[in-house]
């Protein structure tokens, strides 16, 4: 990596790491969008996810800790 374009070079590949979230969040809220419209399947998802997030969570706090 040269030193010279050190700063734009790590700019660009950052934003280019973000758009790609971007993309990949904008088409699961595409897949999903359906779903979303009935009560219970929102519930479904609300609960899974937090539960994910709850064990993904912990996981981190685990490896932070040994």
């Amino acid at each position: 990596l040269s030193t010279r374009h050190f700063i734009g070079s790590v700019l660009a590949f950052n934003a280019g790491v973000e758009f790609g979230q971007i993309a990949v969040v904008l088409a699961a809220a595409l897949l999903i969008a359906p779903w979303l419209r009935s009560a219970p399947a929102l519930e479904r998802i609300r609960f899974w996810g937090a539960l994910i997030n709850l064990l993904l969570a912990s996981v981190w706090l685990l490896q932070r800790l040994a």
